[in-house]
């Protein structure tokens, strides 16, 4: 018996048997072969960091079980940088990682079922960013831009210190200048009442 890959739309399949004697008998069915459903694309990795991920991109998704699944993953103009396969499990489920190193910018990824021959419609496409070269602080990985901008805040709320400091300081010098000076004239004030 040999396998024929039907495109989506209605079939009419005709069946015809003969015997030893010459008779033949013929039987008829109408069929519908439905087109296969878009890939999902459930979870991806919504920003990276390109010195600490090296442009790790991981997609997840469900399509038809055992499907080859296809991603194209694009950049901002629009141009393709790689183009991803991978495999459903029996339940559908599919995960791709990308691990090669991406440039900076916005990248576009959507994915196809290829299955049996046939294939799916796009899924929706998922955008995701690649920013520059991050540093680590306290167990999370900031962009450098983030990293500059927390060391000016840093410096400048330092500096407001150190001038709020030194008018308090100011201040202290001052009173205690004018306690002594109180004190003087206060002690001079004693020893002219003792001489009269």
């Amino acid at each position: 018996m040999k396998n024929v890959n039907l495109s989506p739309g209605a079939h009419t399949i005709t069946v015809q048997v003969f015997d030893g004697a010459g008779n033949s008998q013929t039987q008829t069915a109408n069929l519908q072969v439905v087109s296969l459903p878009a890939p999902i694309i459930t979870y991806y990795t919504k920003q990276n960091f390109l010195a600490y991920y090296q442009g790790n991109v991981l997609i997840r998704g469900t399509s038809v079980p055992l499907a080859q699944i296809s991603i194209p993953l694009m950049n901002g103009d629009q141009k393709t940088v790689a183009q991803l396969t991978t495999q459903a499990d029996q339940g559908g489920k599919w995960t791709l990682n990308y691990t090669a190193i991406l440039m900076p910018g916005q990248y576009t990824a959507y994915a196809v079922t290829n299955y049996q021959g046939q294939v799916s419609p796009p899924s929706v496409p998922v955008t995701f960013g690649v920013l520059p070269a991050g540093i680590k602080l306290l167990g999370y990985v900031l962009p450098q831009t983030t990293v500059v901008n927390l060391i000016i805040f840093l410096v400048c709320c330092i500096l407001i210190l150190l001038i709020i400091l030194g008018m308090i300081m100011a201040k202290i010098r001052k009173y205690a200048s004018l306690q002594k000076y109180v004190l003087s004239k206060f002690n001079k004030k004693n020893k002219s009442i003792k001489v009269n």
